[in-house]
């Protein structure tokens, strides 16, 4: 969907909408989210005084974002089970093989 594709994201280091399937969330704080997006703003090589469209990170993803980078950062998540699943269904439209 072109309209998706050109929807404007802002970069946030805490908890966000990628969260909210967390029990937790909304708590506060959360060590977890702020490790991760850390770890994948680094590897996207984002800069957050910008605003990018989904599909600016999509292809940054792309670029950037292999099995191996993604283990690397979510290894020690809970949540990693779900979110392989879906990298690996999208691997071939998102991610480098």
């Amino acid at each position: 969907n072109s309209h998706e594709n050109d929807r404007i994201i802002r970069i946030v280091s805490d908890e966000d909408t990628l969260c909210q399937m967390c029990p937790k969330w909304g708590l506060g704080n959360c060590y977890l989210a702020t490790q991760h997006d850390k770890n994948y703003f680094n590897a996207l090589r984002l800069d957050y005084s910008k605003q990018y469209s989904w599909n600016d990170v999509r292809q940054l993803i792309k670029k950037y974002i292999d099995y191996q980078t993604f283990f690397s950062i979510c290894k020690n998540c809970k949540w990693i089970s779900i979110c392989s699943k879906i990298m690996k269904s999208e691997q071939n439209r998102n991610f480098k093989k």
